[in-house]
């Protein structure tokens, strides 16, 4: 049972939602959303997550801000890499609701890789939720 938790960083707090009275707080992280690992050094307080997104909708999808549920996913150690599980954003209408389907395993990516720990907060499965920002300004 654990007494106490820690962040390693604390990451800055940022407003997610169309407006003021629509969204949520959410801690905001940069990425470098890489298409290809080969080379690239991954720090030892990050975790590599595997996100696919695919766009059935009728309008293209501007990309601007993109929210995980976090503490949904579980966490897996390879070769002295952090991963989590591989996350597929199915996006159907013209709007910033995607179904998330989450894959309960490490990515190909990560090879033999072992469970360190499962999901905090798990989701249902295929749950529609807001994922997109910056689609409606």
């Amino acid at each position: 049972v654990p007494l106490w938790e820690e962040p390693s960083v604390r990451s800055s707090d940022t407003w997610f939602g169309q407006n003021t009275r629509a969204g949520e707080v959410c801690y905001a992280s940069r990425t470098r959303a890489l298409t290809s690992l080969q080379g690239e050094l991954t720090p030892p307080n990050r975790a590599v997550s595997v996100i696919w997104i695919e766009n059935k909708a009728s309008s293209l999808l501007p990309l601007e801000k993109l929210k995980l549920p976090m503490p949904a996913f579980s966490l897996y150690a390879s070769g002295g890499v952090l991963w989590t599980e591989t996350a597929r954003l199915v996006r159907e209408a013209d709007d910033e609701r995607a179904e998330l389907h989450l894959e309960r395993h490490a990515p190909e990516e990560a090879g033999e890789a072992s469970l360190l720990v499962g999901p905090r907060e798990p989701v249902d499965k295929n749950q529609l939720i807001s994922v997109f920002g910056g689609l409606f300004k």
